[in-house]
This record gives structure tokens, C-alpha cells and sequence, in this order.
């Protein structure tokens, strides 16, 4: 049905180690990778502390103008040694996904503070996931160094499920 159950269920993931706080609450985000995270109440915060001085904008970053007043921006970085895969962070109907294609510059933490803008530049994937708690959730999956492709397995329509791909 979804494609965290697939990445599940083929490498053999034990998700018992990655349990989740509140399995009943669909209104509960999760990670959607093994990651670093950085999370910002607005992207006006995030663009202050932590893309100090880029240009960054939601509209280059998803490729489209969309108001974005009411964002908020979760940014999950992978480092080398992280398992990488990324599955659904909510419940919801998979999207057709928008492929922007880019640079495959280093997404590492003294980069990003750098003149190059990689959540602009980059090759990357916008995948609207349509959902009943949150609205509209934007998964941008953003190539990097040394990652040279984007897979996605789950087909525009399909539907995440979270409670259903967690339990053991």
C-alpha cells in the first residue's frame, strides 16, 4: 500500500526499534529517515538561524509559487552513514511528485551556510502528501553528494499509512 511497508518488509527493517510515541494519533508527525533534525516554527525562523542570508524560498524550494504563511519547516539531514531511505512522515494520499532537476552539491551543515543555496539548487523531488490532520505536507527529497539518485516506490494515489506500517 504504501512504500515504508515495502522498504519495510524487503530489507528486512526491525521497526520495533524505531517505535512510535503516540501509534493512535495520526496528528503525530514522525521522522521520515534516520537523520538530523532541524525543526522551525515558520520558514521566516529557519531562514534567520539557519539558512542565514541565502535566498531561500519555499517557491524555489518546491519549484512553485504557494502561499506559505503557514508553514512550518522540518529539515531532515542525512549524513554518510545514515540508512538511506525515507518513508511517509504522515498519513495520507500520495501526490504526483514534481521532479526539479539540479546540482548534486553537499548538503552538510557548514555548506548550507555558504552562498550556495542546495534546497534551491539541487536535484530534488517535491511529493505532496494530502492529509487530514495537516493539510497539504510538502516531502522534498533533496540529491545530494555522493547520493546520485532519488528513488520513490509509492505511486501517486497510493496511501500512507503509518499505524498500519509500524505495528509489529
Amino acid at each position: 500500500v504504501a512504500w515504508a511497508r515495502r522498504c519495510v518488509d524487503e530489507r528486512g527493517i526491525d521497526m520495533s526499534l524505531r517505535p512510535l510515541a503516540e501509534p493512535d494519533n495520526s496528528a503525530c508527525l514522525v521522522s521520515c529517515a534516520d537523520c538530523r533534525l532541524m525543526a522551525f516554527e515558520n520558514v521566516d525562523q529557519a531562514s534567520k538561524l539557519w539558512i542565514k542570508g541565502r535566498h531561500f524560498s519555499i517557491a524555489r524550494l518546491l519549484g512553485s509559487n504557494i502561499s506559505h504563511e503557514q508553514f512550518a519547516l522540518l529539515i531532515f539531514r542525512l549524513a554518510p552513514q545514515d540508512y538511506h531511505r525515507f518513508h511517509a512522515p504522515v498519513d495520507g494520499v500520495v501526490g504526483p511528485p514534481k521532479w526539479l532537476e539540479g546540482e548534486y552539491y553537499t548538503v552538510n551543515p557548514m555548506a548550507i551556510r555558504r552562498a550556495i543555496d542546495v534546497y534551491g539548487e539541487n536535484t530534488r523531488v517535491v511529493i505532496p502528501i494530502t492529509t487530514h490532520d495537516f493539510g497539504t505536507v510538502y516531502l522534498v527529497a533533496i540529491g545530494a553528494m555522493m547520493v546520485g539518485s532519488i528513488v520513490m516506490t509509492a505511486q501517486p494515489g497510493s496511501y500512507t499509512h503509518l499505524r498500519l506500517q509500524r505495528s509489529p
